[in-house]
């Protein structure tokens, strides 16, 4: 249970939806690495972020067709958001949270990312009877190439 509302200051990127049956593979460019790459490159200048705080991914619909939402950011002390860049918003709440780990870092984000997303929605889910609203969050307590692992925060609805 998340008991107050937590604001992240971020980027974001809408992605096509085809990309998605890329993961877990090693095929070709990967636009959310490239997102969190210049987000990295800009995060020590982002008033409010938090220093040294988790950072999140989130995943949300996105109005056009074949394309989802993407956003990157890391834990920030207030909602206001600054000139170019994105605010998020993990509101107060029932969440399922799915903690998983793997070798390395390219693994955890390719690979095992994959795999929890595809047992938590076909599997778990399902058999739990629950439905979660319409983004996921994945929550990093670092984003070194030296982490190994992650959560996937899921709504309860």
């Amino acid at each position: 249970h998340l008991l107050e509302t937590e604001y992240f200051i971020g980027l974001e990127k809408k992605i096509s939806i085809p990309f998605i049956t890329g993961l877990g593979t090693e095929s070709g460019v990967n636009p959310l690495g490239n997102l969190w790459t210049a987000f990295h490159e800009q995060k020590a200048e982002i008033m409010g972020v938090i220093a040294d705080e988790e950072e999140l991914g989130a995943s949300y619909p996105c109005s056009e067709e074949g394309y989802f939402n993407y956003f990157v950011g890391a834990r920030a002390k207030v909602s206001q958001v600054p000139k170019d860049f994105q605010g998020w918003e993990l509101i107060s709440g029932e969440y399922i949270i799915c903690t998983f780990e793997a070798e390395n870092f390219e693994s955890l984000v390719r690979d095992a990312l994959y795999k929890a997303f595809q047992y938590l929605n076909n599997v778990w889910l399902p058999n739990h009877k629950l439905r979660t609203a319409a983004f996921s969050a994945e929550r990093y307590a670092s984003h070194s190439s030296d982490t190994t692992k992650m959560e996937i925060w899921l709504k309860v609805i």
